[in-house]
C-alpha cells in the first residue's frame, strides 16, 4: 500500500506542542513589536512633557517680569499710554496730571532705603504750622505729581515731601514687591520729613495714590506712629490685583499662568506674598485713614477699597465713593475741589489739630 510522506508531517502541525510553539513565537513577536513601540514612545512622550514644561516656565517667568520688573519712561509717555485712556480730548493733556505748584523752597534730596537710591523733594513751607506730608505716587507716577495734592496740605502751613518710588524717575532701578519693600520706604520718608521740619512723626500725614495707596496702607503692618493715611484707589492686596488684571488682559486662560507667575515673582524679588495686602496691614490699625475710590473704577475695583474697609475700624475710617465718573486714580484730575472738600472734612472729624485748618482759599 502506497504511503503519504507528509503525513508525520500534517500530524506534527496539530500537535499540543506545535500550537504552543507558535503561541509563543507569536508573543514573542508581538513583545518585541510593543518593546520597539515603547522605546520610541516613551523617549517621545518624555520629550513632549519637557516642552510644555519649559513653554510653561517660560510664560510664567516672562508674566513675572511684568509683574516685578518695571522700566520707568517720562511722564509724558506715561500719560500717553496710560491704560486710562479715555474719549476725552484732553486726557493727554499733561497739566491735567502735574497742575502749578510753585513754591519757593524747594529742595531736592536722595536717600538710600534697602539698597535703592530714593530721590525726593521736600517743599519747605513759609507759614509753617508744624504739620507735614508724605506724597507716594502711584505706578508709572513720579514725584511731580505730587502736586496733585500737595496745593490743599501746603494751604494748611504743612511741609511736604515727595519722592521718586523705586524703578521710577530719578530713583534706582529694584524689583516692585507691591508694598512689601515699599511700605519700609515709605516709612523712611515719615522719618526724613519729619526731621527736616523738626516735628514728631505723629504730625506727619501719609497721602498714596493707587499702588502708592497700597504701599502707604500696608506701612501701618510696620509703624502706626503718623497722623492719618489719605488712600486714593488702593488695591487690597497683591495676588487679588493681580490675578484681576491678568485676567482682564488675557483672559480665562491665563489663570493657568498666573499662580506660578506669582510665585517666580517671589522668589525673585525675594518677598513674602502673603504679606502684600493693604487688607491685612489694617486690621489692627490705629491711624485714622480715608479711603477715596471712584466707583467708575474698572482697573482697580471699587470692591478692593469695600475689603479693606471691612477689615478696618469703622470708628477711625472713612470710605468715600467718588461718583465724579472718573476712571482709575483720576478723582483729583477730574475734581480736584470735590477731593479737597473731601479730604477737608476727614480731617476736621479724625485730625482737627493737624495744621491750621482754616485755609486761605
Amino acid at each position: 500500500m502506497p504511503t503519504n510522506s507528509s503525513q508525520p508531517i500534517v500530524d506534527a502541525l496539530h500537535t499540543p506542542a506545535y500550537h504552543d510553539h507558535t503561541k509563543l513565537v507569536t508573543l514573542t513577536r508581538i513583545d518585541t513589536f510593543m518593546n520597539r513601540i515603547l522605546r520610541n514612545i516613551v523617549p517621545l512622550i518624555a520629550g513632549i512633557i519637557l516642552i510644555i514644561a519649559l513653554a510653561y516656565i517660560s510664560i510664567a517667568w516672562y508674566f513675572s517680569n511684568q509683574i516685578i520688573v518695571f522700566q520707568s519712561v517720562p511722564i509724558a509717555e506715561s500719560v500717553a499710554n496710560s491704560p486710562n485712556e479715555s474719549a476725552d480730548p484732553d486726557y493727554r493733556d499733561l497739566a491735567r496730571f502735574t497742575p502749578p505748584f510753585d513754591v519757593p523752597n524747594i529742595e531736592t534730596d536722595s536717600v538710600v532705603v534697602n539698597d535703592v537710591t530714593l530721590v525726593y523733594d521736600f517743599y519747605e513751607n513759609e507759614t509753617f504750622a508744624d504739620c507735614a506730608i508724605v506724597f507716594v505716587h502711584g505706578l508709572s507716577g513720579s514725584r511731580e505729581s505730587v502736586s496733585l495734592y500737595a496745593p490743599m496740605f501746603y494751604e494748611l502751613g504743612c511741609n511736604v515731601l515727595a519722592y521718586d518710588a523705586r524703578a521710577h524717575n530719578d530713583s534706582s532701578d529694584a524689583y516692585l514687591t507691591f508694598g512689601y519693600y515699599e511700605r519700609e520706604e515709605v516709612a523712611a520718608m515719615v522719618d526724613i520729613v519729619a526731621e527736616r521740619s523738626s516735628i514728631p512723626t505723629e504730625q506727619v500725614g501719609v497721602v498714596g495714590i493707587s499702588y502708592g495707596a497700597a504701599s502707604a496702607l500696608q506701612m501701618l503692618a510696620v509703624r502706626s506712629d503718623v497722623a492719618f493715611i489719605v488712600s486714593d484707589s488702593a488695591f487690597s492686596d497683591m495676588r487679588t490685583i493681580v490675578s484681576q488684571q491678568a485676567k482682564n488682559i488675557f483672559g480665562d486662560a491665563i489663570n493657568i499662568i498666573t499662580p506660578a507667575a506669582l510665585g517666580l515673582a517671589e522668589v525673585r524679588a525675594n518677598f513674602d506674598l502673603e504679606t502684600t495686602s493693604s487688607l491685612e496691614a489694617i486690621r489692627a490699625n490705629t491711624v485714622p485713614v480715608l479711603l477715596l475710590h471712584s466707583e467708575d473704577d474698572s482697573y482697580t475695583l471699587p470692591s478692593h477699597a469695600q475689603a479693606i474697609y471691612a477689615a478696618a475700624n469703622p470708628e477711625i475710617t472713612r470710605l468715600v465713593y467718588q461718583d465724579y465718573g472718573s476712571v482709575h486714580a483720576e478723582s483729583i484730575v477730574d475734581n480736584p475741589e470735590g477731593v479737597r472738600a473731601d479730604v477737608y472734612q476727614f480731617l476736621a472729624d479724625y485730625a482737627p489739630d493737624f495744621g491750621n485748618q482754616q485755609p486761605t482759599s
